[in-house]
Parts: C-alpha cells; structure tokens; sequence
C-alpha cells in the first residue's frame, strides 16, 4: 500500500499540492456556475420588469408594445427555466463543497509535515488521507477543462510574478553593493 522509494514527508508534501490544485479548481468551478445563474436569474428578472412596463404603456399607446412585452416575458421565462433546467445553483453548490473537502485534505497533508512522526506512523497517516482523498475524488463532480487550464495559467503567472520580484531584489541588491 505504501511507496517504499518515496518517503512520508514527500508524498504529504506531493499530495499537499494536489489538493490545493483540486480545491482550486473547484472554486473557480463554483465561481463559474454561480455567475452564470446570477446573469441568467437576472436576465429573467429584468425582462420580466420591462414586460410589465411595457404592458403599461401598450395600454396607453398602441398595441404593438403588445408584443415587445410578450417577448420580453418570453425571454425572461426562458432564462429562468435555463437556469432550473440545467442546475446551475446545485452545480455551483457541488463545486463548493468539494473545494472545501479538497482544501480540509490539503491542510491535513500539511499538519502531517509537522508533526514529530517516525517513519511508520507517517506512512500510515499518509496512507488514510490519501484513501479519503480518493473517497473525495470520487464523490465530487468533474471539474470542466477550462477551470484546468485557468488554475495552470494563474500558477504560471504566479510564478512570472515571483520571479520577476526576485530579479528586482537581486538588482537593488546589487545596486547597494
């Protein structure tokens, strides 16, 4: 069960940035799905309000504002059932849930590091965490490849950003010398 060639504090460490990863992915999942139904609710809402006013002024003016309002309250009806149809809010919730049981994960592969564990009992730890990381992986729903890609192109510009303040470091280092 255990991976004898790799010692504890490394595969904490491994799964210590996996879980990250994953909660992260999720989290922008969640964001995602969150936004799409708030615009979609809210696109509802709006076109709702402007059936009702334009009703209003069909009644005075003409009957062709009849129509604007029809579909206007056609719109708005078809992007709330968008938004019941396809589970958006269930989906967002889904999300946040796996990115919370994600990042418990991540900090639990943390506290493993610190801990004061002999070989053995390290593995072991090790070992049930990465069974319930499995457990998790299998209860939470798949994370769309464009969270994947969004998750890789932040780290990458996180590490552009470290990289570039270090230069700067090293250069008014240099400057001072």
């Amino acid at each position: 069960m255990s991976e004898a060639p790799l010692d504890f504090q490394k595969r904490a460490r491994q799964h210590t940035t996996g879980c990250n990863e994953r909660a992260r992915e999720h989290q922008l999942s969640h964001h995602h799905y969150r936004v799409f139904s708030a615009v979609l609710n809210g696109l509802g809402a709006v076109s709702g309000a402007l059936a009702g006013g334009t009703l209003l002024a069909a009644a005075k003016t003409g009957t062709w504002w009849a129509y604007v309002a029809g579909a206007l309250s056609a719109i708005g009806a078809a992007a709330i059932a968008l938004d019941a149809q396809l589970g958006l809010k269930g989906q967002a919730e889904a999300h946040r849930l796996a990115a919370i049981r994600f990042g418990a994960l991540r900090t639990s592969y943390y506290d493993i590091r610190l801990l004061s564990l002999n070989e053995e009992e390290g593995v072991a730890k090790v070992d049930e965490l990465t069974e319930r990381k499995a457990e998790v992986e299998e209860t939470s729903p798949l994370v769309e490849p464009r969270a994947r890609k969004k998750r890789a192109r932040q780290k990458i510009e996180a590490e552009q950003r470290k990289e570039k303040a270090e230069r700067e470091e090293a250069a008014r280092k240099a400057g001072a010398l």
